[in-house]
């Protein structure tokens, strides 16, 4: 098989396994840009839980994504490791049929589409696989274990700065608190206080 052929493949594979963690939290699938994807809840069909399904669905992410690059490397015999991030966010959204006579698709945009997508994009930065926002974890009605904050941003286009959360798995839970405290001096300007918990 081609080099093209194969990343074709290893892509639909992976694309597969992600609509499936999404189908089955009852979301809808928008758009595919190249390996990215964007999805949303409570449209078209409302639902109260709209923010739990995603938040599952972002937190479950993490242990798919090592499961098929292990599937991967025994199937296509390859070495690459595929990282992916994801950005969770909750706002209020125009959704409809958007585009042209000749080609439209329903999708969703606004400031919230855009707050979501650079969550994702500062996943790079702190080295994380889930971003998600304070406004999406306050609007959550079911626990999330192994929640913490990570930082407060200013993105584009925002004047206040966003507080930002992540997920740990529950063997690095007895983290939390040291990285909590850490954070609480960081805020501050502590930097070696702040530096001294976060190399516990």
């Amino acid at each position: 098989t081609s080099a093209p052929a194969a990343l074709v493949s290893v892509l639909n594979d992976y694309l597969d396994r992600v609509v499936a963690l999404i189908y089955n939290e009852h979301g809808y699938v928008d758009k595919f840009i190249g390996d990215a994807g964007m999805a949303f809840w409570g449209a078209p069909i409302p639902q109260k839980d709209h923010v739990d399904r995603a938040l599952r669905t972002a937190i479950l992410y993490p242990e798919m994504i090592e499961r098929f690059n292990t599937y991967a490397r025994n199937k296509y015999q390859i070495q690459t490791t595929l990282h992916g991030r994801i950005g969770v966010h909750t706002a209020r959204v125009i959704v409809g049929n958007i585009g042209s006579h000749q080609r439209h698709n329903y999708t969703a945009i606004g400031d919230g589409v855009n707050l979501a997508a650079r969550l994702e994009s500062l996943c790079k930065m702190y080295n994380l696989r889930i971003l998600i926002s304070e406004d999406a974890l306050s609007k959550a009605t079911s626990p999330f274990p192994g929640i913490f904050e990570v930082d407060r941003v200013q993105v584009k286009g925002r004047g206040s700065a966003t507080r930002i959360y992540s997920q740990v798995s529950p063997e690095l839970e007895r983290e939390i608190p040291a990285y909590e405290e850490g954070l609480r001096h960081y805020y501050v300007a502590r930097w070696k206080e702040a530096m001294a918990c976060f190399s516990m």
